[in-house]
């Protein structure tokens, strides 16, 4: 089912061209201009695209609050927000969602909208992260009996528990990549190893992750990949992109967040081979 959004702010910035293009049914209008649409018109979400802080006045978050009181309102934020929750002013009542952040989190609304009818993002304004949270179901996988093993890439052994213990709560199962290669050898075997798809722990975009992004793509050519990275900005996602990578994941995440990018990794694998 198609909802009608409303889209204000900073729409028109780079960060923000992902995010568009992903809604359908979208009504964009400035903030300066919010209070000409008609008082009949509804929407079932609200959308403030900041790329920078303080672009939009609590003064203006306050009026659509108050014209639209019924209406989750939701804030996209562009990398240069980051550190607004420390050194800026945040909007009180206005959950936050980076631009790398939002396809997932967008669809978890959809999908709840469709079959309930109400949202993670109706809860009551004041309510925290952790108040959200418990008030969704427990993550769960859909397509787990699909799989037969992610494949998980990282360089010590905390960050590949970090990463299995989240698998593992979707009801999906994990091999540490490295781990497994190096084992294979050492016996001097055929390891018969498949994994679709993979997991990858890292920093940054650098030299080093992207020849093991290439080390990966050499042993296990058919596996889809998904990056998980600090706080990703657009050349480092459009870098990944053009390594041949499916998903990023941005730490620190919500167990969602990596739950949507797998199983959407998984799904459009699906349908490839097909």
């Amino acid at each position: 089912m198609e909802r009608n959004i409303l889209v204000t702010g900073d729409y028109w910035h780079r960060d923000f061209k992902s995010f568009l293009a992903g809604v359908d049914q979208v009504t964009l209008i400035p903030v300066d201009r919010i209070g000409n649409t008609s008082a009949d018109q509804q929407f079932d979400l609200i959308v403030l695209a900041q790329s920078q802080p303080e672009q939009i006045s609590q003064t203006s978050v306050e009026q659509l609050q108050a014209r639209f009181p019924h209406t989750p309102i939701v804030a996209v934020l562009g990398s240069w927000c980051e550190g607004e929750l420390r050194t800026g002013k945040p909007w009180p009542g206005v959950l936050r969602i980076y631009w790398h952040q939002w396809q997932g989190r967008f669809d978890t609304f959809m999908g709840q909208m469709d079959t309930a009818g109400i949202s993670d993002w109706h809860a009551p304004r004041t309510s925290s992260t952790a108040d959200r949270f418990l008030r969704r179901d427990q993550p769960h996988s859909v397509l787990h009996s699909h799989i037969r093993c992610i494949g998980v890439s990282t360089w010590t052994l905390s960050q590949y528990e970090m990463l299995r213990d989240a698998i593992e709560f979707f009801g999906w199962t994990c091999v540490w990549v490295e781990r497994a290669v190096e084992k294979a050898a050492t016996d001097n075997a055929d390891s018969g190893l498949v994994f679709n798809p993979i997991c990858i722990e890292a920093e940054s975009l650098s030299v080093e992750l992207g020849q093991r992004i290439q080390w990966i793509q050499s042993l296990f050519p058919l596996a889809k990949l998904v990056v998980v990275a600090n706080f990703p900005r657009e050349n480092f996602v459009r870098g990944l992109i053009d390594l041949g990578v499916s998903q990023i994941v941005s730490k620190p995440f919500e167990l969602n967040d990596l739950r949507f990018a797998l199983e959407r990794t998984i799904s459009n694998s699906a349908l490839v081979n097909r």
